[in-house]
């Protein structure tokens, strides 16, 4: 990434991550009151921003520091605000909703140690992009109601989660790896 890019602001990629982060505020509200139907619309767009933001940033070059911290703190918003509401819910034990709020933190400790202690940013690899289509899986089966599915998935979820914060410790520590796929 040229120095130029790393502090543009208003690249389309970063513009898409604004759209994002405005569509998982919709869904937090849909979630939260029950529209089952119109929160699987807002789920699968802001899934599909997701993947759409990662790939117009490196199909146009425009990936900036602004794009990574917006990309991974959307994604880390997103995960405990709509824990936190499933929590409320009754869908997600205390036990659960801790074990996944712990690693999200510790992650986001993680990255924010990395990148300024260390100035380097952390991209997101396969195990991360896999753990979070498992959460996004696990999300959409709350909302079709596919509760005894759900829960199988969130027991995988919650494994894929550790699994990939193992991996992206051992990235940084043992080889000192970006994390850069």
């Amino acid at each position: 990434m040229s120095s130029e890019n790393r502090k543009a602001i208003f690249t389309p990629a970063n513009l898409i991550s604004f759209v994002r982060l405005a569509v998982g505020v919709i869904f937090f509200y849909l979630l939260f009151f029950g529209y089952r139907l119109a929160g699987i619309v807002a789920l699968a767009l802001f899934v599909l921003l997701d993947i759409l933001d990662g790939y117009v940033a490196r199909k146009f070059n425009c990936a900036s520091d602004l794009g990574v911290l917006l990309d991974h703190g959307t994604d880390k918003m997103f995960a405990v605000v709509t824990l936190f509401i499933l929590f409320l819910k009754g869908a997600l034990s205390p036990v659960f909703f801790t074990a996944f709020v712990v690693r999200d933190l510790a992650l986001s400790i993680g990255w924010i140690v990395v990148r300024f202690k260390k100035n380097r940013l952390v991209s997101s690899r396969f195990y991360g992009k896999l753990t979070g289509g498992f959460y996004f899986l696990m999300l959409f089966l709350y909302l079709l109601e596919a509760f005894s599915w759900m829960y199988r998935v969130m027991f995988l979820t919650l494994f894929l989660y550790y699994i990939s914060a193992f991996y992206y410790a051992k990235a940084l520590v043992m080889r000192g790896d970006n994390g850069d796929e």
